[in-house]
């Protein structure tokens, strides 16, 4: 098994030369850490939260809300909300993300000059995605400084994705330095849950790790080798179309063609841009009401969605049933990571589930028919355990941090 907490006394003995911060930043949340007598603390919001909303609310160009206040005022101006920033960043507009997701998002995106994807706020506002990302990062960077007592923190390692392209790491640097963050470090999420358990310590020379990463947005499956406290990721697939969120929009779909009185997809008016707010929530709600292990159905109300429409009661097997065909793109992933590195399930030494999706029971029955003989290491809240491993890494290269760094992949 992984390494404790409290071995975390014996991985730093010493301490860092100054704040060491640690940033997951999601495609649906995000989170921010620091670390202090030889632990990682998750810092929390003002109403005792450790997450954030990766929501930016724009009320006029020189004004913004992040997080909780920004989803509280989605609920009102649906179209001045921007979110999936994580997912436009650093892509071209006809990259097909657009295309794939406009009809089920509430703002709009429309195409710049040089071919970018651009949230249209209004007629007279327009902010490209590594400025909405910029704006969490400024809050996650505010906590941080709120909660450690310093006026201004310069140095953060931020997570990404294994799949992302270099542009894509390149457009996450550039908002880290408009959020006023100077010296950044990337880490690939794997690299952060391998760090977040510990197996950079010589015992887990040789283990494979089998780390299965479902976020909100994106699905990435690694196998990272251990080699004398290193990682190594020896296998990889990743699905930039694939995360929880897609699970939201499934049932959406599935209760539009049951009841064409929802009509969410007809148009874009403001009556009914909320009306597709209210559904996704209501479907978000189902879809985690129903992977808690003692429920075998749930009820949506369908009539708080739409005047006049019924309550439904949707079963575990129902749902199930709905989202079969993402399941499978999961377990597809899960054996092609195995196949590029000719590796087995019974050659994996741990099983690291990552995201806040990889909670679902769908995923961990899927996990369990691929690894029958293994725990699903969740020892690590899989929501917080990207922030924690980033953490950890901060602490090492807090006296040495610029440029980019990713661990090493064949």
């Amino acid at each position: 098994m992984a390494l404790t907490v409290s071995n975390n006394v014996e991985r730093f003995k010493l301490n860092p030369s100054g704040p060491a911060i640690g940033i997951d930043l999601g495609t649906t949340n995000s989170r921010v850490g620091y670390f202090i007598n030889n632990n990682v603390e998750i810092i929390t919001t003002a109403s005792g939260e450790k997450t954030v909303p990766s929501y930016v609310f724009y009320n006029g160009k020189e004004e913004c809300m992040v997080g909780e206040p920004a989803v509280a005022q989605w609920k009102v101006y649906p179209k001045r909300v921007a979110y999936d920033s994580k997912r436009l960043i650093g892509l071209n507009y006809n990259d097909n993300v657009v295309n794939r997701n406009k009809s089920f998002w509430t703002f709009t995106v429309t195409k710049s000059d040089n071919n970018r994807p651009i949230y249209d706020i209004d007629k007279n506002h327009q902010v490209l995605p590594e400025e909405v990302s910029s704006e969490i990062l400024k809050e996650l960077i505010k906590m941080a400084q709120d909660k450690i007592g310093t006026e201004k923190i310069e140095s953060a390692v931020i997570t990404v994705p294994d799949h992302f392209l270099v542009r894509q790491k390149e457009a996450t640097l550039h908002a880290a330095k408009l959020a006023g963050i100077e010296h950044v470090k990337l880490i690939t999420e794997s690299t952060a849950a391998a760090f977040a358990y510990g197996f950079d310590h010589k015992r887990f020379h040789g283990y494979n790790l089998f780390v299965f990463d479902l976020g909100g947005g994106t699905c990435d499956v690694s196998i990272v080798k251990v080699k004398k406290g290193e990682f190594k990721v020896i296998g990889h697939a990743g699905d930039t179309q694939l995360g929880g969120r897609g699970y939201d929009y499934r049932l959406m779909q599935y209760f539009v063609q049951k009841h064409k009185d929802l009509r969410v997809f007809e148009s874009t008016d403001e009556i009914i841009t909320k009306r597709k707010m209210r559904l996704r929530e209501a479907c978000e709600a189902l879809k985690i009401a129903l992977s808690h292990p003692s429920k075998a159905s749930e009820t949506i109300h369908l009539d708080e969605v739409a005047t006049g429409l019924p309550k439904k009661n949707l079963t575990c097997k129902q749902f199930k049933e709905i989202v079969a065909d993402l399941t499978r793109r999961c377990r597809k992933l899960c054996f092609d990571a195995l196949e590029e590195t000719q590796l087995t399930s019974d050659n994996i030494h741990e099983v690291l589930l990552v995201g806040g999706s990889s909670k679902m029971r769908v995923i961990k029955d899927m996990l369990k028919g691929i690894f029958p003989t293994k725990e699903l290491s969740e020892a690590i809240n899989p929501d917080e355990v990207l922030a924690y491993g980033t953490t950890l890494r901060a602490v090492i290269g807090s006296r040495k941090i610029k440029g980019l760094w990713t661990c090493r992949r064949t």
